[in-house]
C-alpha cells in the first residue's frame, strides 16, 4: 500500500467513526446499513443487465467501494456512481 492509499483510508475511516458516533440508535443504523449494502449488490446486477439488454455501455462493477457507497448513501448514491460513470464514457 503507498502512503495516498493509507491516507485516504485513514480519513475514510475516521469519517465514518465520525458518522458512526453521532447517530443515536446504532443498532437500527448497522442493521439498515448492511440491509442496504446487500441490496445494492443486487440492484447494481439489475441495473447492468438492464443496460446490458438496451446496448447502454454503463457497467458498475460490485466492489467494496461501490457497495459502501451505496449502503451508506442509498439509492443517491447508487445514481451517483452511475452518473459518475457515464460522466467517463463522454
Amino acid at each position: 500500500m503507498s502512503s495516498k492509499e493509507i491516507f485516504i483510508g485513514s480519513i475514510i475511516l475516521s469519517a465514518a467513526l465520525l458518522l458512526f458516533s453521532l447517530v443515536k440508535d446504532k443498532k437500527s443504523f448497522v442493521i439498515r446499513t448492511f440491509f442496504r449494502g446487500i441490496m445494492s449488490v443486487f440492484l447494481i446486477y439489475i441495473v447492468n443487465a438492464i443496460f446490458a439488454g438496451v446496448k447502454i455501455p454503463l457497467s458498475l462493477g460490485v466492489n467494496i467501494y461501490s457497495v459502501c457507497t451505496t449502503a451508506l448513501l442509498g439509492i443517491p448514491g447508487l445514481t451517483m456512481l452511475y452518473g459518475i460513470l457515464g460522466c467517463q464514457i463522454l
